[in-house]
Order: structure tokens, then C-alpha cells, then sequence
């Protein structure tokens, strides 16, 4: 069976599955990228109104973000051998593209560069976030999507060299500025080169891949948070307290049942012991962010290598 372009195939890296505990885990890591993503798209918010050369309050912020809000429900969630779905149709799992709007996922590298005077030394704090947008969508209609999964996946297995065992499906609901789309997605897990593969054909695969895969630690707003009183108010709006939240990792801790991430009390308790001495450079604003999308973002799947991932930058220049 010849399986054509419109199958995208975009792969996340996880820990090994002999690491994982079964069902909970499978759904503790789907979810879990879910949560990053979104906290990802609120910190691109905060970064927006910092820098369009604003002081936010946290009211200014909830307002902001609510507006912008992203959503994610996750139903119908199932999960086990892929041997069992291997004669399922591969349409019955995930959604066709059929020319609807999609969630177009952009990442932001945001940074905050320090000069310090007194050791003529330039350090540089960097972090992601996620700019979103609807945008078109492919349309599919005429391709047959009604092969079996097993077959689906045999030509992607011997191109990834990675053999897939367990599988993940669920229903999502994603809500972004007031629209609403109600789909199937998927993940697959296994062994080899390219161990885990996420299918998701409306938030898009790319972006899920991304924020899987990277660290969405607020890393520049933490900075920023000692010279703005609304950032620092949103950070603790979101610290976490909690046992199995580790501080010093430079890593968002998630509630996956929640769909919510938040940093460390104690991380921003000291960061915002630092940086006393930090100012925003005389008569310098920080520039809005710039670039296009990237429309390589908007793919569905194909048995070819992942995409390269492309974002655009946003620069805080400050001295010490």
C-alpha cells in the first residue's frame, strides 16, 4: 500500500518506556505537553506587554491573557498495544484535515542580556514561549485515510528505525479566542531512533513536538519580575508548593490532570532576590517581537525526516 505525503509524521523525545509505569505514565506525558504548551502560549503574553514598553499590573495581565486564552480538554483517553488498533482505521484515531482553521504553534526565544560594568562581562538568560494563532488549514478530503493502523505505521517504523508497541489516543477540545475545535490526536511509543510520535493535526504536530522537547522555564520573566511588580505578581499567581516540585532545575512543574505548570515558590523567591541592581538601559525600549510564521508549522504527516524547527527571537538589552 502506497501511503501518500499527507501523513505527517513529527516525533517528541521521552524516557525510555521501560521507564515508565504503564497506562499513567502514557497519559502523564501527553498531558504533561500539553499543560507546557499553554503555559508557554500565557508567558508569550506576558512578554507581549513588556514589550510593547508597558508596566503591567496583574489585573493588565489576567485581562491580557484571558482574552488570548488557551484551552485544552482531554477526553476518551485509552491507551495499550498497539497490536490491539493495529486493524482499527487510521481516521477512526486521528482527525483528517478537511480545510477547517488550525492552531498554528510559532516558538519565541525571548532573551535578557546583562552587562555588568564593574567586570566588563555580558551574561545572556534565554527562554521559550509560544505564539498562537488560528490559521488555514489543509484540506485532505480526497486522500483515503481509511487504511489500518498497522499499515499506517510499517513504513514509518523501517524509515525511523523505531519499532512502536504502546499508543495513546484521546479526544481534544482546544479553545483559543473564543473558537473551539473538537478532534481525535494520538501518540505512539516505543523503541529506537525516534521513540515517541505525536499525531495531532489541529494543534499542530510541530508545535507539540517543540514544547515537549524543550524547556518552558520562564527563565527571562523571572528576570524581568525583579524590576516588574505585575510579572512578579503573575509568577507567584502560578509558583507551585509541593513536595514532588524540585527547585534549582530550571524546569516548569505540571499538574498533567489540570493542564496547568507553574515555577517553584523557592526558585522565585530567589530570583526575585536578585537583580536588585538590574535597570532597563536609559531611553531603550524592548522591541516587539518580529518574523513571520512559519509555515512549515502547519503540517499534517509524512514518512519524512521531523521538520527543522524555526522561532523568532525577542531582545531585552539591560545594563548592571
Amino acid at each position: 500500500m502506497r501511503l501518500t505525503p499527507a501523513l505527517v509524521l513529527c516525533f517528541i523525545t521521552v524516557v525510555p518506556l521501560s521507564q515508565a509505569s504503564g497506562q499513567t505514565q502514557e497519559e502523564k506525558l501527553v498531558k504533561t505537553t500539553y499543560a507546557k504548551l499553554k503555559f508557554a502560549a500565557q508567558a508569550h503574553g506576558v512578554h507581549d506587554l513588556v514589550n510593547a514598553g508597558k508596566r503591567p499590573t496583574l489585573a493588565e495581565i489576567e485581562r491580557y491573557l484571558a482574552s488570548n486564552d488557551l484551552r485544552f480538554e482531554i477526553s476518551n483517553f485509552s491507551s495499550g498495544s498497539v497490536k490491539d488498533i493495529s486493524q482499527r482505521k487510521f481516521i477512526e484515531l486521528v482527525t483528517k484535515p478537511d480545510g477547517q482553521d488550525v492552531v498554528m504553534i510559532v516558538s519565541t526565544m525571548n532573551k535578557y542580556t546583562e552587562d555588568s560594568k564593574a567586570n566588563l562581562e555580558v551574561s545572556e538568560t534565554s527562554d521559550y514561549s509560544a505564539n498562537v494563532s488560528w490559521s488555514h488549514g489543509q484540506n485532505l478530503i480526497g486522500e483515503d485515510w481509511n487504511v489500518p493502523v498497522g499499515d499506517a505505521l510499517s513504513s514509518a517504523q523501517t524509515q525511523n528505525r523505531s519499532t512502536y508497541s504502546r499508543y495513546a489516543s484521546y479526544s481534544v477540545s482546544v479553545t483559543f479566542r473564543g473558537r473551539s475545535r473538537t478532534y481525535k490526536a494520538m501518540f505512539l511509543f516505543g523503541v529506537g531512533e525516534e521513540p515517541v510520535l505525536v499525531l495531532d493535526n489541529v494543534t499542530n504536530n510541530s508545535g507539540l513536538s517543540f514544547f515537549e522537547k524543550h524547556s518552558v522555564y520562564p527563565a527571562v520573566l523571572l528576570r524581568r519580575a525583579s524590576k516588574e511588580p505585575g510579572v512578579a505578581a503573575w509568577l507567584r499567581s502560578r509558583q507551585v508548593r509541593s513536595s514532588t516540585c524540585d527547585s534549582g532545575k530550571q524546569e516548569v512543574c505540571c499538574d498533567f490532570q489540570a493542564l496547568t505548570c507553574g515555577v517553584s515558590a523557592d526558585d522565585i523567591i530567589s530570583a526575585l532576590g536578585k537583580g536588585s541592581g538590574v535597570s532597563m538601559r536609559s531611553g531603550e525600549a524592548a522591541p516587539a517581537l518580529s518574523g513571520q510564521p512559519n509555515a512549515r508549522h502547519l503540517t499534517t504527516v509524512s514518512m519524512r525526516a521531523p521538520l527543522q524547527e524555526r522561532h523568532m527571537t525577542s531582545h531585552v538589552h539591560l545594563d548592571l
